[in-house]
């Protein structure tokens, strides 16, 4: 369990690292001829202790910048905030917990079904920051893990899918964050 103070230039740093990512990632992208990307979704992030007392639910959302190198393999980054919190009793006290940042990189791999049906698998890397509020305290609590999961994308057109997918985040320390997930893809 690690816990911190908040630092703003780290998430600063963060942002900066992965518009970064996606630059190198764009450029690289135009050298190999692939199919460069964005998108956003939307994931009921399931928070799980051991031994803790609930099981909390958390609405985030995160934006993803990667490109498909070929019709089976592609690199991805994402970044992404808690959008709802969840309440859990702590020593008889209401806390609110919240996931304030979360980011990644992963690779996909996978295969077109059809021409519009591309199911995938991902492994990468997470970082979550976590908080934890009642009225005596603030933790920030931070944590990272290997990542893997499951999804599909249907292509609308050749510029445009809509996403579903399954992500185990992070099962670290007794901690574990997972949950699915909407949203869409824009290629260039």
């Amino acid at each position: 369990m690690n816990s911190s103070r908040k630092n703003p230039m780290k998430k600063m740093t963060g942002i900066i690292a992965g518009i970064a990512l996606f630059t190198a990632l764009n450029a690289e992208a135009e050298f190999y001829k692939s199919k460069p990307y964005v998108g956003g979704n939307i994931s009921d992030v399931s928070i799980s202790v051991s031994d803790g007392p609930d099981n909390l639910s958390l609405l985030a959302g995160y934006a993803r910048f990667g490109a498909q190198f070929d019709d089976y393999f592609s690199l991805e980054w994402r970044i992404g905030t808690g959008l709802q919190d969840d309440d859990t009793e702590i020593v008889g006290t209401t806390t609110d917990v919240s996931l304030d940042l979360f980011y990644g990189a992963y690779v996909l791999g996978g295969f077109p079904v059809t021409d519009q049906i591309y199911p995938y698998a991902l492994i990468g890397y997470t970082q979550a920051e976590l908080e934890l509020n009642d009225r005596f305290f603030t933790i920030d609590y931070e944590e990272h893990d290997f990542s893997f999961g499951v999804g599909v994308n249907f292509d609308v057109s050749d510029q445009f899918a809509i996403n579903l997918e399954y992500l185990q985040y992070i099962k670290e320390n007794g901690v574990e964050l997972s949950g699915p997930s909407l949203g869409f893809l824009f290629y260039f």
